[in-house]
């Protein structure tokens, strides 16, 4: 049972036990803020940030745990302590006891907390207060590591800046090929080698508009993936997931369906006792708990097969449309952030080269070999109503381990 406050998502249960007396320590899920707790999860994961987030909610008007506003500690929290919605443990099923030891200053007179070591801490199984799966909870424990810094390092080193949310789409991921450093805006709207400009260490001192570097990316990523090649690759992988996805719905069902069977045993084998005279409260509580599992795994068993999962006759052409709309995801406030942590986490490094009085940019990483697909050479098109011409892309095997790099050449900038 539940010897705390009440967790947002979940609703105290008001009911008297065999002696009249009110039973304490029970919870229900409510089902409006599960909503919101599964909405929570799953905009970190598609990369908001747990302020952007709290701001989202607080503007639609609803009210946060306190009954008051959202703030990112309400999202994020502590996670050695547990705290924040993120690492609330009780959303998957696990109700913790004895994490912390409460003390009162005797001086001060105010109420201390302090961390006991997890050895001492006391887990139990409530799986029907579970409201996320495993897998949501292991990505948003994974992303927080990711997005984590040591805000107090050692003696002699460094916070890794890295993790920082980048201010610009490619923040962070420029550098300038003549001497291997950092480059960052020297004016608004202006990429420039940081050595050059505060050292004059390098001999580099072309710059280049941000909105042109952000915009010949994406359009040498773009018309780059909309080679025969690659989407032939996208319809054999979808239909390779389709298959994985229906192979795990069918398993998960069956083990439902086992599991189902195994409960009505026990329940019958307690309706059995409670017949014949052997009724007790915690014989009671079991029969509870097992008719809740049961009802939990019947709607799991009897949940019609995912839309999601379908192989759509003209998938080609959705790939095709899910490409060209990648500009348009970065300019839409709800995919923003899920589309710029998709498009960084193929990019390892942008490289500048400054090649007759000109830069030229080099995509290194996971998207330059993936493009490796496409031909020897490209020839880009002006967009329609653009007074800009991206130049060519060219693709070339370069590099020690035989990387594969994409240039890409812009004169007319």
């Amino acid at each position: 049972k539940s010897a705390g406050g009440k967790s947002y998502g979940y609703d105290v249960i008001r009911k008297l036990d065999e002696h009249g007396e009110p039973a304490r320590g029970k919870r229900k899920i409510n089902t409006v803020e599960a909503a919101i707790v599964h909405r929570i999860f799953d905009q970190y994961l598609a990369g908001k940030s747990p302020r952007s987030i709290a701001i989202a909610l607080n503007k639609e008007g609803i009210p946060g745990p306190s009954g008051k506003g959202w703030t990112a500690s309400t999202i994020i929290g502590n996670r050695k302590r547990g705290t924040g919605a993120l690492n609330n443990k009780l959303y998957i099923g696990k109700q913790v006891w004895n994490r912390l030891t409460y003390r009162r200053d005797p001086q001060t007179r105010k109420r201390i907390s302090q961390l006991n070591p997890s050895d001492q801490w006391i887990v139990s199984e409530v799986p029907d207060l579970r409201m996320i799966t495993d897998d949501q909870w292991d990505q948003a424990q994974a992303q927080q590591d990711e997005r984590s810094r040591d805000t107090r390092p050692a003696s002699g080193t460094y916070p890794d800046w890295r993790h920082r949310r980048p201010k610009h789409l490619f923040s962070g991921l420029i550098k300038c090929a003549s001497c291997g450093g950092g480059v960052s805006l020297v004016s608004r709207v202006y990429y420039g080698c940081a050595a050059s400009r505060n050292k004059g260490t390098c001999d580099n001192r072309l710059t280049l508009r941000s909105d042109h570097l952000e915009e010949a990316v994406l359009r040498g990523i773009q018309e780059s993936l909309l080679t025969p090649e690659l989407t032939a690759e996208f319809v054999r992988e979808y239909a390779k997931e389709t298959n994985r996805l229906l192979a795990e719905q069918s398993a998960t069902q069956s083990r439902a369906h086992v599991r189902l069977k195994a409960l009505d045993t026990q329940i019958n084998n307690i309706v059995e006792a409670v017949a014949s005279g052997k009724s007790s409260p915690a014989l009671l509580d079991r029969l509870e708990t097992l008719e809740k599992e049961k009802q939990t795994i019947s709607d799991q068993a009897t949940e019609p097969p995912s839309n999601t999962v379908r192989l759509h006759p003209n998938i080609a052409d959705h790939y095709s449309e899910m490409v060209a709309d990648l500009r348009a995801c970065l300019n839409h406030e709800d995919d923003r952030d899920h589309a710029a942590t998709i498009i960084r986490s193929l990019i390892d490094e942008i490289r500048l080269h400054p090649i007759g009085g000109e830069l030229h940019i080099e995509l290194v990483g996971d998207i330059a070999t993936l493009v490796g697909f496409a031909d020897a050479n490209v020839t880009n098109k002006k967009r329609p109503g653009s007074d800009t011409d991206p130049g060519r892309t060219k693709w070339l095997v370069a590099g020690a381990r035989n990387r594969r790099y994409l240039h890409l050449d812009y004169a007319s900038l």
